[in-house]
């Protein structure tokens, strides 16, 4: 008899098999064509043989992994295992007619969890008589690398559930982040704001090479362009569309033109070969880059903080080329000068710019960032620039997810980490920057843009009340 059961043979079924018997637990991987079993085996087989490779294991503990994995065409096949994961197609029909199955099969003191990412743990424990046991255990792509599952209660769901859950998710070597049954529960809600705010700058006119450069500059291991072209332009348009429908509408959440448009296009990304990027070994912006290099700088100046001006050696004289210090909530519009700039904090490693200048400006002006040893990134002028805007946006749904108690604050930040990432948590992020300055921001762009950037009510409390 095996330990656990996974319905779905998929990337994520195959992925949360695998991570079982890796741990030592013996798994069945159900699914109703042999096919997408095969699949699902060379998937792991093929996993396995990577980590064979890196001498992460040996052949024969390869093999051992494998012994502990089987795989059946009925759901009969989880008769007596006292936890079943389900992680077949986003579909709440299916996923419904599956657990109602599973109810008559399962022992009756059995947990029966989904992998949903963007379905309501509730609608699919109301296709069973016993919505008790039905938990959600949201694991995240690829599933032996990623370390986070968020452990999704129900409103009907059992704590002792909750902790079966829990505990097999220790025991896969994973944290388990508890979070209630909401729209995105944690990861994907908050992670909205990264990649909606990036396309709203390339909407605005900003390069996405430009874009990404100055948000990976915050610190994220990649831009939110590439990443979207990396997961497939079509899914996070199915997550952004599912999020903002399930939330009843929320302006924040209202996805962008773009990504419709690009997916009507067939624009997805990798699998493609076309996304915001070319992946057909083409040159791009790095070429360009190598060519500003033999930019020499001269002439320029920085005007309007001395911290900037002395971080890219120059002096506020008043002579030559001014770039003006942009404050974090102002534009360049009508101040008289040709370039701004801004940086998230003193040592930030990019310097965002703005201003609609010749190339011969412009080079100058990238030439100086990086005699400094600073990389240059152009973005539209807009408040807060690129990396700001970003990180404010993350802070302020964080804010939101932690007053309609989603999660605790730690777990918020643990799971943005985990599950997405990031180099620190939304909130403590925030507690860093200053929260002001989050709301400075966040005002700024809702004066230009609306309710999209309506501040969270604890944020402006507790900047009210001095937590600045």
């Amino acid at each position: 008899m095996a330990d656990l059961a996974v319905v779905g043979a998929g990337t994520m079924g195959a992925g949360i098999a695998e991570s079982a018997a890796l741990a030592g637990l013996s798994a069945v991987m159900v699914d109703v064509q042999n096919a997408a079993l095969a699949r699902g085996q060379e998937t792991i087989e093929k996993d396995l043989e990577r980590r064979v490779r890196r001498g992460r294991l040996s052949e024969d503990q390869r093999d051992e992994v494998l012994g502990r994995i089987s795989a059946a065409t009925s759901l009969e096949a989880c008769a007596g295992v006292q936890l079943v994961i389900e992680a077949i197609v986003e579909n709440l029909e299916i996923k419904q007619k599956v657990f109602s199955d599973l109810e008559g099969i399962v022992p009756g003191d059995a947990v029966l969890a989904t992998n949903t990412s963007s379905l309501s743990v509730a609608r699919i424990a109301s296709a069973t008589e016993q919505p008790e046991r039905v938990v959600g255990m949201h694991f995240f792509n690829p599933v032996p690398a990623m370390r986070l599952v968020e452990v999704v209660a129900g409103p009907a769901t059992d704590p002792s559930s909750i902790h079966k859950a829990i505990e097999v998710t220790e025991q896969l070597g994973k944290t388990a982040i508890e979070v209630s049954d909401t729209p995105g529960f944690v990861v994907n809600r908050v992670a909205r704001p990264f990649y909606l705010e990036a396309l709203r700058l390339v909407e605005a006119g900003g390069d996405p090479e430009q874009v990404d450069a100055a948000i990976r500059g915050a610190g994220f291991r990649m831009g939110p362009l590439q990443l979207a072209d990396l997961i497939g332009m079509d899914i996070n348009l199915a997550v952004s569309e599912s999020l903002y429908e399930r939330s009843y509408y929320q302006p924040r959440f209202r996805p962008s033109p773009l990504q419709r448009f690009m997916v009507e296009a067939g624009l997805l990304g990798r699998k493609t070969g076309q996304g915001f990027y070319k992946y057909d070994g083409s040159s791009s912006a790095a070429d360009e880059e190598e060519l500003a290099q033999s930019a020499t700088p001269g002439g320029v100046t920085v005007v309007g903080d001395s911290e900037l001006a002395r971080a890219l050696g120059t002096e506020p004289n008043g002579e030559g080329l001014k770039i003006l210090a942009l404050e974090d909530e102002t534009v360049l519009a009508g101040s008289g000068v040709e370039v701004g700039a801004r940086r998230l904090t003193p040592d930030s490693p990019v310097v965002e710019l703005v201003g609609d200048v010749d190339p011969e400006i412009r080079d100058r002006v990238e030439a100086t960032v990086r005699a400094a040893g600073l990389t240059p990134a152009w973005t539209p002028d807009l408040p807060g620039g690129a990396a700001l805007r970003t990180v404010a946006a993350l802070a302020n749904e964080a804010f939101f997810t932690l007053e309609e108690r989603v999660a605790s604050a730690s777990d918020i930040d643990r799971a943005m980490q985990l599950g997405a990432n990031y180099p620190k948590g939304p909130l403590a992020w925030a507690d860093e920057l200053g929260l002001a300055r989050i709301l400075r921001v966040l005002d700024a762009l809702r004066e230009m843009h609306g309710d999209s950037y309506s501040a969270a009510p604890l944020l402006r409390r507790r900047v009210a009340f001095g937590n600045n």
